[in-house]
């Protein structure tokens, strides 16, 4: 399927296949029972995570269960005056490797995602956006850990400075909507923030189309 002029393999974009949709249907039909939480126990607190054991009993058997606890984060999709988008190449110590991502950060204590949009955007690109827009809201991985970021639509940007920390390594990339899906496409970008951004602002911004 072609999309903005890149191909994508169907059913992808722009609605759900007959089977997916059925799924979808029969997901949200169906009753569930929550387990019962008998226990949680704090094991470690960080700066930004704390990792909690969290004991559940089900059907009178009890499991224990890994949580990492997360404020939450935000992302955002900044788009130049010439329709470009700024995206990062940044080195994640985590995979040990570089990543091209939107930016992003951690929201501080007691921080509003949209002050923590406007605040990480302006330190890792150098830019301050004039005009910004909620996209939407996503859990990172809710398997295993409670974070929950807000992407947001950043336009109307305006050059200041970047206040990067110390051990961010980071190169700023422009790219336009099609370079952008077509790196998508050939599977460079594997950051999951970025990849449900995008697709937030397509949905968004096809909706004024």
């Amino acid at each position: 399927m072609l999309y903005h002029g890149v191909l994508f393999p169907s059913p992808y974009i722009p609605e759900l296949s007959g089977l997916a949709k059925t799924l979808y249907i029969g997901l949200l039909s169906q009753p569930y029972v929550k387990p019962y939480t008998t226990r949680r126990r704090r094991v470690y607190s960080g700066k930004r995570i704390s990792l909690e054991l969290i004991e559940l009993e089900v059907a009178g058997r009890k499991y224990v269960k890994e949580v990492v606890l997360h404020r939450g984060a935000v992302v955002i999709v900044p788009r130049l005056a010439n329709d470009k988008f700024l995206v990062l190449k940044q080195y994640r110590v985590a995979v040990n490797d570089w990543v091209i991502e939107f930016p992003a950060g951690t929201l501080e204590e007691g921080e509003k995602p949209e002050e923590c949009a406007l605040r990480e955007l302006e330190e890792e690109t150098g830019f301050r956006a004039n005009r910004i827009t909620f996209l939407g809201a996503f859990y990172a991985s809710p398997g295993y850990t409670s974070e929950k970021l807000y992407a947001y639509l950043a336009e109307d940007l305006v050059r200041t400075e970047a206040r990067r920390e110390p051990t961010e390594f980071i190169e700023t990339l422009e790219l336009s909507l099609r370079e952008l899906l077509s790196v998508i496409a050939e599977g460079k970008i594997g950051d999951g923030k970025t990849l449900a951004s995008i697709l937030l602002y397509l949905e968004k911004t096809s909706k004024k189309d």
